[in-house]
């Protein structure tokens, strides 16, 4: 059901352009400028780890409590410094803000339930602009 394939170096990420284009400035402007798209091959220095991390967060609003889970070859470090590339690049402050968070479950719970709030909020002024 997905109608974009993105690639990052080997590894493929099927999704869907909707919630690129609401989701993210970056996709919004590059989207509405080739619409027909249906690959995408990102930028060579970004991470697949981070990136999937980051999809995350742009499709639910969060961040995994284990940026680098054991056993995945990832590391943690690495993972951070490639979220705050991808943040830079799809220009999600929210991103960012919510990696400079770390282990302060509290506050990231708020984050959380803002940034659902703010999906919302992103989907109906996609909906009403586009469709």
């Amino acid at each position: 059901m997905s109608d974009i394939a993105l690639s990052a170096g080997p590894h493929e990420f099927n999704l869907h352009k909707l919630v690129l284009a609401s989701r993210t400035p970056y996709f919004a402007r590059e989207l509405a400028a080739r619409p027909a798209a249906s690959t995408w091959d990102l930028a060579p220095d970004i991470s697949p780890g981070a990136f999937r991390v980051a999809l995350r967060y742009v499709y639910a609003g969060d961040l995994p409590r284990d940026l680098a889970p054991p056993g995945s070859g990832l590391d943690e470090d690495e993972v951070l410094a490639g979220l705050r590339r991808i943040g830079q690049q799809l220009e999600m402050e929210q991103l960012q803000e919510a990696v400079a968070v770390g282990d302060d479950r509290k506050l990231a719970r708020q984050r959380h339930d803002a940034e659902v709030a703010r999906a919302i909020s992103q989907f109906g002024e996609f909906f009403t602009r586009n469709i």
